[in-house]
């Protein structure tokens, strides 16, 4: 503990929600047995789907008891966050789903009617039904094991290694952890390279801003003017991954002289600058290399060029100007000098120039041994699922916003023979790359891991209780019989600084703000309370049913709370403000869904109000997994399967989707942009919908089980019985070794 200003609080709830771990400080004597003290703790956290291991159990059980109960302050609130029961989930209709049934179409409409016209401060108060207790025979157990600080600088070095993007919570936590750790040490601890280069930028700025007497520490790790201009952006609160327009702060001018050094002995300075010469521009603004044109000459001549718009030839004109003139030879001739590029055009050359489908192979193969395993592993998915016929093909954009874009056109074929080929020697080069690795022995891998998608690019991923990669498939639980989604939101609250703190009773700002929607008139009234407004904060969630060619057949949804088709089909009651927090819910019954030929369930979820989930204090989906609905609370955190903060700067969000046929869910975690001229709602995005899941469910990425059947030929056996091996890699984290869920692990070992 001496190397880290941590107290144990911090400690816990990373270690809970990375690895279901607790760290219990060493106690001098064992104190007296309170096994009864540790089984009543394990009683009420079960309520929450979680149960200490024996383990952990034998060293909680000679705790002192007030070291008992502090730990148990601590981690109940953490463990509750987790599975969304720190908030009250309060529906629209309290006895749902039960009541939803009996209910007539006036009733229901006469509750939604008083509720708008009051903006949500009235609702139907209707006596409170007595419920069975929760009869799901397999509620989730999460097991916690006993960790300790190894556990926590184990998180940090396979996040600093990682050799693909990361999310922006792991980039905060990446922050958080070099802010507590001694310098000194951590300077030691950091690897000779650093993969990611988004990566690098948050270490180093973190170092820079937290330890800046260390900064030297970092000259060596920077190649490239891009790297220094991603260091530019983290130490202002940009985004490093360059795809969105960001600001740069004011610098010290031992930050300014910090940054120009490294500018100045970068390689290809030019090149790089132009590429992204406004962004570089608006930097040398902030930088005044002017001031330093002696020290540093060579960022200088840059900075001058690209503000006199002297013209800078760069690599990617000359390929483009040698293909033009039909000088394919001598283009790829340039691109075997950036093996990256060459992989990155692969298919476009192929496709383009069939008459030298010979030597672009060879030119790949070639130079593959200098291109990353991260882009080799991507290519290899490519072309291994390139004879496919695909209607529809989807792209992630870089950048901090998980939007996808889609287009309605098939690439045009080529030869399976080619696609094979290029195949192999990416096989082959990823195998000789994973060998230079430690062994791994005798390896298991289950085969479910061919529906999990590599997790190469996390940077706009939801922070989630469970972390999945975009278009991964996970089977339902056996005994599910009926899916219970849910959100949970809060009201906008912003400072109203010049109002009168004394008044605590609530007052309204006029009677309502009235704004137009598209052709909808929609009632807003902020309230003030004490120094702060709450601004009118509409979330609603809905669900659209496809069947098996992607028809529409049915929603649920503020517009339609009970199907009329399909029974078991409910909506809770649609809220319409949440100054102390608002939660609705979806039932659909799978077995009446399936039985009825609906293949495809998408759930979406829509700011009405149009504010942006990252304006939005709290603001989450999820989903219950339950044997019998009308068991239990309506919310029970024992069965929630899933959860995850929505955060993106866009007012549309498709979180999951089911395959009722296969009966298995598909994370999607996507983001869509809402159309200005309709009402934010299922009935204005159903196309957008339709395409967008459709694309993700012919997804061709990476799989889990490609990338660990290369590492396990490269540098072990695979075996088919998980008890003769050393190491096994599957979705059971109680009984397997490697999980998809350990992601920075995934990126760090065996990428």
């Amino acid at each position: 503990m001496d190397h880290y200003t941590l107290y144990n609080e911090e400690i816990n709830r990373v270690l809970l929600m990375r690895k279901h771990k607790l760290f219990v400080p060493p106690v001098g004597d064992h104190s007296k047995d309170n096994t009864h003290i540790v089984l009543s703790m394990m009683m009420n956290m079960e309520d929450l789907g979680f149960i200490f291991s024996q383990d952990l159990f034998e060293i909680l059980r000679f705790q002192p008891a007030k070291s008992l109960a502090d730990l148990y302050g601590q981690i109940i609130p953490i463990l509750k966050e987790m599975v969304s029961a720190h908030v009250r989930h309060v529906p629209f209709y309290r006895n749902f789903p039960d009541q939803m049934g009996s209910m007539s179409e006036l009733e229901i409409y006469l509750n939604a009617l008083v509720h708008y016209w009051t903006i949500g401060e009235w609702t139907p108060k209707y006596p409170v039904e007595q419920r069975f207790p929760l009869q799901d025979g397999h509620p989730q157990i999460r097991m916690i094991q006993p960790g300790g600080l190894d556990d926590l600088e184990d998180i940090f070095l396979h996040m600093i290694s990682a050799k693909g993007s990361l999310s922006d919570k792991d980039r905060k936590l990446l922050g958080w952890f070099i802010q507590k750790s001694d310098p000194d040490l951590l300077a030691s601890s950091l690897p000779e390279v650093i993969p990611s280069k988004e990566t690098l930028s948050i270490v180093a700025g973190s170092i820079m801003q937290y330890h800046p007497g260390n900064s030297e520490i970092l000259s060596n790790y920077f190649k490239t003017a891009t790297d220094v201009l991603r260091l530019a952006l983290s130490l202002s609160g940009g985004d490093v991954s360059l795809a969105e327009n960001s600001r740069f702060r004011s610098f010290k001018r031992s930050e300014r002289k910090f940054l120009l050094n490294l500018i100045n002995q970068a390689g290809n300075i030019e090149e790089d600058i132009v590429r992204y010469k406004g962004v570089w521009l608006r930097l040398g603004e902030k930088l005044h290399p002017g001031d330093y044109a002696e020290e540093y000459p060579v960022a200088f001549e840059a900075f001058w060029k690209i503000r006199n718009n002297v013209k800078i030839s760069t690599f990617s004109s000359r390929v483009e100007t040698a293909l033009k003139n039909g000088e394919v030879a001598g283009a790829l001739q340039l691109l075997r000098n950036r093996a990256g590029e060459l992989a990155r055009k692969l298919d476009f050359l192929l496709r383009s120039y069939p008459g030298y489908t010979e030597e672009v192979i060879d030119s790949f193969e070639e130079v593959s041994f200098k291109i990353s395993s991260q882009v080799l592993l991507q290519v290899m998915a490519h072309f291994k699922n390139r004879s496919i016929e695909r209607t529809y093909r989807s792209f992630f954009p870089k950048g901090n916003v998980s939007k996808v874009q889609v287009v309605e056109k098939s690439l045009p074929t080529l030869p399976n023979e080619t696609c094979q080929r290029i195949v192999s020697i990416c096989e082959r080069e990823l195998e000789k790359q994973f060998s230079t690795r430690d062994a791994l022995g005798k390896v298991f891998i289950d085969p479910v891991l061919a529906d999990v998608i590599a997790p190469l690019a996390q940077r706009a991923a939801s922070k989630s209780l469970k972390t999945y990669a975009r278009g991964s498939r996970f089977k339902i639980g056996e005994n599910t019989n009926t899916v219970r989604a849910f959100i949970h939101w809060k009201n906008i609250m912003i400072s109203r600084p010049g109002i009168d703190p004394s008044g605590s009773k609530r007052d309204y700002v006029g009677d309502q703000d009235m704004g137009w929607v598209g052709e909808e008139l929609v009632y807003e009234r902020n309230e003030i309370v004490g120094k702060e407004k709450s601004i009118r904060t509409d979330i609603d969630l809905s669900l659209g049913l496809f069947d098996n060619d992607w028809n529409f057949v049915e929603q649920v949804s503020y517009t339609n709370i009970r199907s009329n088709l399909f029974s078991g089909l409910y909506h809770s009651g649609d809220i319409v403000n949440a100054p102390e927090g608002a939660t609705e819910f979806i039932d659909m019954d799978l077995n009446v869904l399936r039985e009825n030929g609906i293949r495809y369930a998408v759930f979406n979820v829509y700011s009405y109000t149009r504010q942006s989930y990252n304006e939005i204090p709290e603001c989450f989906f999820g989903w219950m997994e339950r044997e019998n609905p009308g068991s239990g609370e309506v919310f029970e955190p024992r069965t929630v399967k899933n959860k995850a903060d929505l955060t993106s700067e866009t007012t549309i969000c498709l979180p999951v989707l089911f395959d009722l046929k296969e009966m298995k869910f598909i994370w999607l975690d996507l983001a869509l942009k809402s159309n200005q001229y309709w009402v934010n709602d299922i009935h204005g995005n159903l196309t957008n919908i339709a395409l967008m899941a459709r694309a993700m469910v012919d997804l061709s990425k990476p799989n889990l089980y490609d990338l660990f059947r290369l590492n396990a030929k490269a540098r072990g056996e695979i075996v088919d019985i998980p008890e003769d091996a050393d190491i096994k890699f599957g979705l059971d984290e109680e009984k397997d070794d490697v999980t998809p869920f350990q992601v920075e692990r995934i990126l760090s070992d065996f990428l």
